[in-house]
């Protein structure tokens, strides 16, 4: 699975095994392998939300302990919205049906009176910033969620955000993302 994330341009991977030496091999010498890889990018018009932290198994879901608290790392990638506006909203109800929109969008979320509120009481301030941003040249914006160290009596919750575009001059929505899911834990 290649993220959207990653623009159009070669990368480079390497990888070791028995890096320390520590397996006794007949070949030494082939514990390393190198690999030139090209990404062509998404095709057509593309509106992405994934999770951003290295070597993610999937991008479109991600968990935080409530018991240790910590960061987790968002991208929108909307090479056709540069120049736009990104709005990152926050539900705890569900994905489905989602809000119906102007222009025949439908935003993959659920309104809840406690989530979504807040989120947007607190928007591009602590616990989360970058949720209401500029898409610049790259076609991509970055959002960061801080999760604080939960007292004993706050609940595990399953959550999900997704994004809507806005116009350069706000006259219009624009488009949607995709819904990813965040579940607090304990």
């Amino acid at each position: 699975f290649v993220p959207n994330q990653l623009d159009r341009k070669t990368y480079y991977l390497a990888s070791w095994i028995d890096r320390e030496g520590r397996v006794s091999e007949s070949n030494e010498r082939n514990n390393v392998r190198l690999k030139t890889v090209s990404v062509l990018g998404p095709r057509g018009c593309v509106r992405k939300l994934e999770f951003r932290n290295a070597l993610q198994l999937n991008y479109f879901s991600d968990k935080l302990s409530l018991s240790s608290g910590g960061m987790r790392r968002m991208i929108i990638s909307a090479p056709c919205n540069k120049g736009h506006w990104a709005l990152v909203l926050w539900g705890c109800r569900g994905t489905s049906p989602g809000i119906p929109l102007p222009g025949g969008f439908r935003l993959p979320l659920n309104y809840d009176s406690v989530c979504t509120s807040f989120g947007l009481a607190v928007l591009n301030r602590y616990p989360f910033y970058g949720f209401f941003t500029k898409v610049g040249a790259t076609g991509h914006t970055y959002q960061s969620i801080y999760v604080p160290k939960a007292p004993a009596g706050v609940r595990p919750a399953r959550s999900h955000f997704a994004a809507l575009f806005f116009g350069p001059n706000f006259g219009a929505i624009t488009g949607t993302t995709n819904a990813v899911s965040f579940d607090l834990i304990r």
